[in-house]
Formats: C-alpha cells, structure tokens, sequence
C-alpha cells in the first residue's frame, strides 16, 4: 500500500491504520459471516459503509480465509448492467492469475458469460469482452458465475453496495432472484448494502416481499465522538502537530458526525 501523507482520507479505503473505530459493527458483522448469515447493512450516506466493507474484507482474508467480492450497482440501470458489473469484478479478482494470465477455471465458463478474449499485441496480456448481448442471458450469466465462485476453495462473501438501485430497474423480478440466488448459493455469503433507508428497510422487512426476514439487518450510525477524537489526536501526535480534545470535540459536532 501507498504511503498516505494525509490520514484523513476521505476517497475510497486505505488500511486499519486509517479505519477509526466500528470495532462492534466489524465484529458483529464477521459473527453473521461465520456462521452462515447473510447480512443487510444500511445507514446514511457519506458514513462509511463502503469503508467498513472494506475493512470486513481485509479481516475475513486475513483473519478467516474467506475472500469478498465487491460490487458497486449505484450506476446500474437494469439486470444486464448489474450481469456485467459483477462478472467484470469477478474477473478481476478470481479470474486471472498473478501474471495476468486468464485461469483455466475460470476460462471454462466463459462461454456461459458470451465472453471473448483477444489480446494485447505489445505484452500479450489477455483483455477480456464481455459480449452478453441480450437480457435473458443475464440470470444464467450470474447462475453461473455464482456456481463458479461457490466451487472455489475459499469461501466467498459477495456484497453488493448500493444495492437499492435494483428498485429503479424495469424488471420487477430481481429480489425474488437474488433471494433464490441465496439459496441455491447456501456457501456464499452475501452481504446487501444501501444508503437509503427506506428503500432498504422496506425491501427485507415488508412481510410480502421475497428478502423478508432472510438477512441479519445492521443499521449504521455516527462513529462514536470519543473514539473519533483519539482518532484524531493519534495521528496528529504521529505527524508531530497538536490539537486539542476540545477543538476536535466542536469539529465532530460541526460537521454532525459525518467524519468524511
């Protein structure tokens, strides 16, 4: 990892030295991982979920052998868009080897995906297209790469942020497909992740809809202001500057909590 000069890192992820406190959350959320619960975490935006996640998937690799794959579908329009989001992530982290070969195993389901590879005449690195050109390829697309990611040696935990962009898509079927993904999958994980509220809590509480008490829910609020403020004590004192309790006490309550 790169050496960040600033500490307070307000764009993606990088590291448990700059991760401040969720120490209940992280734990809660690695018990429903291990033993076998999927997860809804949701919360306000601009709060850290995403990092948390993150966070969650250092642990699980490093801890307890279990490898994430994530999945942003905030920009997804419909079922196709999330097929491709997912497929090009799985790709990126399952389907290559260290060099940047394509792996057999994963080279033997690429007919499911309509995928192509062509490659790069100066390296010689293999890119991969994907050609999945219609909609009703996407459910045995995703069928099959979750077949592939189940076989694997490593449990995997999947989570899809944003995950209430699926209310915006015209096919009304997506919840009861995942759903049945969940239980066609039983050693996957999934973790389903969403900064609106509402949509979230509705979609996996509203006893007529197929997510219905089928996820450990996890609501997120404000990181705690205490653990903040050693937060921020810490890495001023390591970056040899100084502060008081006191101002970054009346930063936190300025900013509401919102520590990005």
């Amino acid at each position: 990892m790169q050496h960040t000069f600033n500490p307070f890192v307000i764009q993606g992820y990088q590291g448990k030295d700059f991760f401040c406190d969720r120490e209940e959350e992280l734990a809660l959320l690695i018990e429903h991982v291990l033993n076998h619960r999927n997860i809804t975490l949701f919360g306000w935006r601009r709060l850290g979920k995403t990092a948390l996640l993150q966070h969650l998937a250092e642990e699980l690799r490093d801890q307890h052998a279990i490898d994430t794959l994530f999945v942003d579908i905030g920009a997804c329009r419909d079922l196709h868009d999330l097929t491709l989001k997912t497929v090009e992530a799985a790709y990126q982290q399952f389907g290559r080897t260290s060099r940047g070969n394509l792996k057999k195993s994963f080279q033997q389901i690429m007919g499911a995906f309509g995928l192509t590879l062509s490659f790069d005449p100066i390296t010689g690195i293999p890119a991969l297209s994907l050609g999945i050109q219609q909609q009703k390829e996407s459910t045995p697309s995703l069928q099959a790469l979750f077949r592939f990611l189940a076989e694997l040696d490593n449990t995997v935990l999947i989570v899809l942020d944003e995950f209430q962009q699926i209310s915006h898509f015209k096919e009304s079927h997506i919840e009861g497909l995942f759903r049945e993904f969940t239980q066609t999958f039983p050693t996957l994980r999934f973790t389903f992740s969403g900064s609106h509220r509402g949509i979230m809590q509705s979609m996996f509480t509203d006893h007529n809809r197929p997510f219905y008490k089928s996820t450990q829910l996890v609501d997120i609020r404000e990181v705690n202001r205490d653990s903040y403020s050693s937060f921020i004590l810490h890495h001023f004192a390591a970056h040899q500057k100084s502060i008081s309790k006191e101002v970054t006490y009346a930063i936190y309550d300025l900013c509401r909590g919102e520590t990005y």
